[in-house]
């Protein structure tokens, strides 16, 4: 149980890692920045600002429209640069526009990019 879970008083969770490697197995991705051929990397970060609130059943979020929709435009002007490298801080990267993302093939990263959103708190139950 992490930090948050003691100091709210969460109920413990079990938590299950599982190495990325186990899924790819021998089909590795190439990725842009892990290539090494001295070609120049492009990368995107978001440095984001906002009044967040804590909620036992819902985690970490900002849940301003205008936060909300910086988000939105971030992962439209990383397209639009196709950074290879993208990054944003935990906690802080809205889970409806990851959905938005997963729902639309136009708004994946191209081969060879990096994306790693740290997402907000979110509850799926």
């Amino acid at each position: 149980m992490d930090y948050f879970g003691n100091l709210m008083g969460m109920s413990e969770v079990a938590i299950n890692f599982v190495k990325v490697a186990d899924f790819l197995q021998e089909d590795y991705p190439n990725l842009e920045v892990c290539m090494g051929n001295g070609t120049p990397i492009h990368v995107f970060q978001w440095q984001c600002e906002g009044t967040i609130s804590i909620h036992q059943d819902r985690g970490v979020k900002c849940e301003d429209p205008d936060f909300i929709e910086k988000a939105r435009q971030f992962i439209t002007k990383a397209k639009e640069m196709h950074a290879g490298l993208v990054l944003t801080p935990e906690y802080s990267f809205p889970y409806g526009i990851l959905d938005e993302i997963i729902d639309d093939k136009n708004k994946w990263p191209e081969a060879e990019k990096l994306w790693c959103l740290g997402t907000q708190g979110e509850s799926r139950v």
